[in-house]
């Protein structure tokens, strides 16, 4: 169980970085802006308290967040 608590949509945002895609093609995904994808993405950051992108996922990694 992940000790970070994150939204469903921040879930998902997470789970489609993890794979690899750009803000674009979350934003496509998900049927949102690249700015909304952005303000997750940084909210994300914030919450795991990761410096970038790796660090986040590693983070994540940790905490179990994958493991669903």
């Amino acid at each position: 169980m992940p000790t970070t608590s994150i939204t469903e949509r921040q879930h998902q945002v997470l789970m489609l970085i993890s794979e690899g895609l750009t803000t674009l093609e979350i934003g496509k995904e998900l049927g949102l802006s690249e700015g909304t994808i952005n303000v997750h993405r940084k909210t994300l950051l914030h919450k795991f308290k990761a410096r970038n992108v790796a660090g986040l996922i590693k983070k994540a990694c940790k905490e179990g967040v994958f493991d669903d």
